[in-house]
């Protein structure tokens, strides 16, 4: 379907009588005053017209409908016709036939116009807000003085769309609710740092031709504000360069009368407008762009310059003046008088001339522009140049503006003109007209000559010669080429080297560099490049792709149809060009936690206390200033069945559920086990934060028999941060422990499975415990012989299996759940469905809302950690433990105390308290029976009281000083290694690392090199481990005691000095060994 020419529509809408438009769809309509109209609602059934037509602005108001709107916006808000078929109605009325783009035209089109309709009504509904938000303030405020000194009228602040901005994070909050940051940002609503651009200021609505909303400027309402004036900034629906404000309401009237008002302010505009002046427009400031020049020669043959009559307003009145006569315009001057204002003489602007002259003018009875012209305040336009112009104490400096006056009059191309401003030079300056015509002669040659050498020192080739060559001439005089139409082109060279230039394609595309992608080790540049079938594609590519045409045309042809042929010169002009135009910025190769402030999901980016922004197809988006790229949320590898697709699953999805509804039926489920998790998760999401506070970071174990919901619970703490994740197989071996230490650097602040636990792999247990302290591993780099780097960990483990950890210092580092239910009813078993069906739509968005708390957390946390660590040392089920299961505990519990306020949990304080006693007593049973520690004071025990040749001896393997163990490692180990398997069903750790962990105990005084054991003859000195008896648990210190008390009264001895298991050697007299010594493997 072909679309219609948006030239068509503004000439259509300019030719359309709105009072046409009522009659002919049979609305009777009667006339009220001067230039208004009224009819009965077109819409609902009413005694009286509330419908008024103001055929001034071509504009409707249905009160009891609540509508207002154009000749098209009738049809479309009464008739219910779409946008196509209003202008098609619009056109039989008018008699015309409309006119369509060409295909070809329309494909652009309809992309641009896609854009359009996703950022109108957004400006449509920052309107609505802007006008409420005035409509709340008291009349006292700032805004409201400020139109009342204007003398503007509800009617007027209604038509006119005036509103108040309170800036802030006003804006940001509505757009980000939405969705839509990214296209606020765009239309210049608000800053790359998320606050509004309008900040505490009077608005205005600033509308197109037809009537649509493109934008608003503003008006300064403190002193303080540098800016007193602001104008959009230029998007797709705003671009000052082609539109007028006020021209809504003027085009008809200027289309007309084929006049127009040129006014400097939006205030001047409403003023001329209100006062009878329809056909007044402004050019939002004091230029007149060729664009808007353009658009208003189509509609008006005669203007009426109306700047402010200052210094600045005439400087910018001999500038534009000559451009709207080398357009063709007729032009005349309005300068209005000076008048005292609050006891200055001040020269007066529109505004300001109504509010003075306004009962002047009614008594007249002329209309404005009558008036202004009784008055003497209008003058021909070349006139008012000349005035300017041609000023000196002689003729040598009047001949310049003569000059200057003649250079004017070269550019008007109608005869009769020509002549008569040329009649009107020769009696104003007094000039003969001789020396008039010999300077019009001299300017016309060099004008041709200048037009000659231009238009020859550069061809551009066939396929451009629609083009205008001056457009790219500065691109081409600093770096020898120019791309158009997806091509470069690059200046043929000659030998000569003289023009005229010629060019040459030497590539079916064109290219730019969006940004150079810092980093010490792999510097990257982001390129964009588009062919001449339209394909574009975006990239990442070493730094150093550029570096020749080989490396270059490699990186190229790898995405497709994409040749270059140029040669190294060319190649490095454009180098040249690439480099000094790129951005700068960084890829994004960590999804989660950055440092610069915000959690990158792999189509969306959450910056706490700001929102939500969305990165553009080729996962670009910008944040304070600088340009981020995150790889692999590019659309060219959306498709790709392998790259990236731990990444595309760290995605933001729409849950379909309320937070509150889930974690309810998560506690139902799970029970207390998703108290835990659940706090888990949230501290997970700052663990960036939380774990250089603490030295370390909790893991959680779900330790249970098969079927007992472990890995539902797992799948559910992880859907909150994406699409969960691969789980790890502890138990295979596929995956060695660095490769499993990488998962952990892949994605920050998530939480990663670790399952198929298994105890007794001192490898895996280190492994874990790294986890917690944060020791990633370490590699060797090329830098130099003894530097290197670190993979770090940055994600948290959640670790489930059927196995639960022996290793006393892994326990005490995991946040324990023993989960031994594995039979369930079928409503359990329903509610478990439930469960699932809930998480299927994803509950990343949950997890957003939670990160854009964080300055919470990094501002109570470390307050409420210590309130936490103190209470649980106190609690009965806490004391005794190792504090390392209290810091544990304090994160999450802190976790309950930030969030409880912003998130309804579905238990209380007392019930994670009374949770947590279970899980602690569960783990203190599991260090009071498997610790290394436990055990060994178990068969140290068990071998002061063995046989004799599996027998420690007083004095020789240890003594007892006080509440001072010393013991003699050697023969020890080597006394309890041989019953341990049979004790344990566990291999022995090895001496050395036995030993390592015994002084790892509490108990544990320090490590002495020269300690004497025995007397006499047998005395030997060596080293011992000291312990503190006191130090030990109660039972196991009154089981030592006791053995070594009881071995006291034995009449057992030592075999001398040789280490026990030489039993084979000789035996002195002194020694006894019969039936006796069985006794010693009695308990008492």
């Amino acid at each position: 379907m072909s679309l219609i020419k948006n030239d068509f529509i503004d000439r259509l809408l300019a030719d359309t009588d709105i009072l046409d438009v009522f009659r002919a769809n049979q609305h009777e309509v009667k006339k009220v005053g001067t230039t208004n109209y009224v009819c009965k609602s077109p819409i609902n059934d009413e005694r009286t017209e509330s419908c008024m037509i103001d055929i001034r602005k071509q504009m409707f108001f249905d009160k009891s409908a609540n509508i207002s709107g154009n000749a098209i916006s009738y049809y479309t808000k009464v008739r219910k016709l779409s946008y196509r078929e209003a202008i098609q109605e619009l056109a039989k009325l008018n008699n015309v036939t409309v006119e369509y783009e060409s295909d070809k035209d329309a494909s652009k089109y309809i992309e641009q116009q896609n854009k359009i309709d996703e950022f109108r009504p957004i400006l449509k509904s920052v309107q609505k807000q802007f006008v409420e938000q005035l409509n709340q303030l008291e009349k006292s405020h700032p805004a409201w003085k400020e139109i009342k000194k204007r003398g503007y009228t509800k009617e007027i602040v209604k038509e006119y769309g005036i509103g108040f901005a309170p800036g802030g994070q006003f804006l940001y909050n509505l757009l980000s609710q939405s969705g839509k940051v990214s296209p606020g940002f765009e239309l210049g609503l608000i800053n790359e740092k998320n606050n509004d651009k309008l900040n505490f200021r009077l608005t205005y609505a600033i509308y197109d031709k037809q009537n649509q909303i493109i934008g608003f400027a503003s008006r300064a309402l403190r002193t303080e504000d540098k800016v007193k004036w602001m104008n959009p900034i230029t998007s797709l629906l705003y671009d000052k360069s082609k539109q007028w404000y006020g021209i809504n309401f003027a085009l008809n009237q200027i289309a007309k009368t084929k006049t127009a008002w040129l006014v400097e302010g939006y205030n001047d505009v409403i003023a001329w407008q209100e006062n009878g002046i329809m056909n007044t427009i402004s050019p939002y400031g004091k230029e007149f762009g060729t664009g808007q020049i353009a658009v208003l020669k189509k509609f008006a043959q005669k203007v009426f310059v109306c700047l402010d009559n200052d210094g600045p307003g005439i400087e910018a009145m001999l500038r534009n003046i000559p451009k709207l006569f080398a357009s063709g315009l007729n032009v005349e001057v309005c300068q209005l008088p000076e008048h005292e204002v609050d006891g200055k003489i001040v020269k007066l602007d529109p505004d300001e001339f109504i509010r003075i002259y306004k009962s002047e003018i009614e008594e007249s009875e002329s209309t404005l522009e009558e008036f202004l012209k009784q008055k003497g305040f209008i003058k021909n336009g070349f006139a008012f140049l000349m005035d300017h112009l041609i000023v000196g104490d002689n003729d040598i400096e009047k001949a310049e503006g003569v000059k200057r006056c003649v250079k004017i009059i070269d550019t008007i191309e109608d005869v009769m003109f020509k002549n008569l401003y040329t009649d009107m030079l020769e009696k104003f300056s007094k000039f003969k007209k001789k020396f008039i015509n010999d300077l019009q002669k001299d300017i016309s040659v060099k004008k041709f000559k200048e037009e000659k050498f231009e238009m020859g020192e550069y061809i551009l080739p066939p396929e451009l010669q629609h083009k205008d060559v001056n457009d790219y001439l500065e691109m081409i005089k600093t770096y020898g080429f120019f791309q158009e139409e997806n091509q470069i082109w690059m200046v043929r060279e000659s030998k000569q080297n003289d023009p005229p230039y010629y060019f040459d394609s030497i590539s079916n595309f064109s290219i730019e560099i969006i940004q150079h992608m810092n980093d010490d080790k792999f510097p990257k540049k982001l390129f964009r490049v588009k062919n001449t079938m339209n394909l574009e594609m975006i990239f990442d590519d070493k730094a150093t792709t550029m570096l020749n045409t080989s490396l270059f045309c490699a990186a190229l042809e790898s995405k497709g149809d994409f040749i270059f042929e140029g040669d190294a010169k060319q190649l490095l002009k454009l180098k040249k060009y690439l480099f000094r135009t790129m951005g700068t910025g960084r890829a994004v190769d960590v999804l989660g936690w950055n440092p610069e402030g915000f959690f990158v999901w792999n189509n969306k980016v959450t910056i706490p206390d700001v929102g939500n922004i969305n990165m553009d197809k080729n996962g670009i988006f910008r944040h304070n200033d600088i340009t981020y790229y995150v790889p692999s949320a590019n659309e060219i590898y959306a498709n790709n069945p392998t790259r990236y697709l731990s990444q595309k699953r760290v995605i933001v999805s729409q849950a379909n559920c309320t937070l509150t509804e889930y974690l309810g039926q998560l506690r139902k489920v799970h029970r207390g086990h998703a108290i835990t998790g659940i706090l888990f998760t949230l501290a997970s999401a700052f663990q960036d934060f939380i774990a250089p506070t603490i030295k370390g970071f909790p893991m959680i174990l779900l330790y249970g028999a098969a079927s007992s919901g472990k890995d539902q619970l797992s799948h559910c703490l992880r859907s909150f941060f994406g699409k969960p994740q691969s789980v790890i197989a502890l138990g295979s071996k596929k995956s060695t422990g660095k490769a499993q230490i990488r998962e952990f650097a892949q994605f920050a602040n998530v939480i990663t499975h670790l399952s198929e636990y298994q105890n007794g792999d001192n490898e895996i247990d280190e492994t874990l415990k790294g986890i917690w302290d944060r020791n990633g591993y370490k590699f060797g780099t090329i830098e130099s012989r003894v530097s290197s780097d670190e993979v770090p960990i940055l994600s948290s483990a959640l670790v489930t299996g059927n196995y639960f950890p022996t290793n006393e210092a892994l326990i005490t580092r995991l946040l324990w759940e023993e989960m031994h239910k594995t039979e369930f009813t079928q409503e359990e078993k329903n509610e478990y469905n439930k469960l699932d069906d809930m998480a299927v739509d994803g509950l990343s968005s949950f997890m957003t809302d939670i990160l854009l708390k964080r300055s919470q957390v990094e501002r109570r946390f470390v307050k409420e950690f210590r309130l936490w660590t103190e209470e649980l040392t106190l609690r009965k089920s806490f004391k005794g433990l190792p504090s390392r299961i209290m810091t544990n505990h304090a994160v999450i519990a802190s976790m309950y105390e930030i969030f409880k306020e912003d998130i309804r949990f579905p238990f209380t304080r007392e019930e994670m308290l009374e949770h947590f006693d279970v899980m602690v007593s569960n783990q203190r049973r599991r260090l009071d029976n498997e610790s290394i520690s436990n055990r060994f004071w178990q068969r140290f025990v068990a071998a002061l009281r063995a046989s004799h040749d599996k027998k420690l001896f007083k004095d020789r393997d240890f003594k007892l000083d006080g509440n001072h163990l010393y013991i003699q490692w050697t023969n020890t180990y080597n006394a309890i290694q041989p019953s341990w398997y049979m004790s344990f069903e566990q291999s022995c750790p090895s001496k050395n690392d036995f030993r390592k962990r015994m002084m790892d105990d509490a108990s544990f005084v320090e490590e002495i090199k020269s300690v004497k054991f025995g007397t006499g003859e047998n005395a030997k000195v060596t080293t011992a481990l000291m312990f503190d008896l006191n130090k030990l648990k109660e039972a196991d210190r009154m089981d030592v005691m006791y053995a070594i008390e009881n071995q006291a009264f034995s009449t057992a001895t030592p075999l001398g000095n040789e280490v026990i298991n030489n039993t084979s050697s000789a035996i002195s007299g002194q020694v006894s060994i019969g039936n006796d010594t069985s006794d010693d493997d009695l308990p008492f």
